[in-house]
């Protein structure tokens, strides 16, 4: 059975900038960054357990965070039954992520399907 994959409002505003940030210097290498990256995410569909438990994980006691790493980015996304939600695509040299920053990606993750 496969998982479903959804984005956080944050790690959709994430992809934004740093697709922004490439394309200061090419457009065309930031459009392929952000379709390599996409199709790296959605690969998480199967057995999202496969990543190593981030170390923002000591943060959030409700859920294992974990992080799939794709080049210089980390990935940070939680599983919740058969939904893998990301949270965070953060560069690998930033500091880990606090509770704060991932609080609100965490609830947007905890609402009930609605379809």
């Amino acid at each position: 059975m496969r998982y479903r994959v959804e984005f956080a409002d944050q790690a959709k505003s994430d992809l934004f900038e740093i697709y922004g940030w490439i394309a200061e210097d090419s457009a065309v290498d930031a459009a392929r960054w952000v379709v390599t990256l996409e199709s790296k995410i959605l690969g998480l569909d199967v057995s999202p357990e496969r990543c190593v438990i981030a170390p923002e994980n000591e943060e959030i006691e409700e859920f294992e965070v974990r992080q799939l790493l794709a080049d210089r980015y980390r990935v940070l996304f939680i599983v919740r039954e058969r939904k893998v939600f990301v949270l965070h695509i953060r560069h690998g040299s930033r500091r880990t992520a606090t509770r704060e920053e991932l609080e609100g990606a965490i609830r947007e993750g905890q609402e009930p399907d609605t379809g």
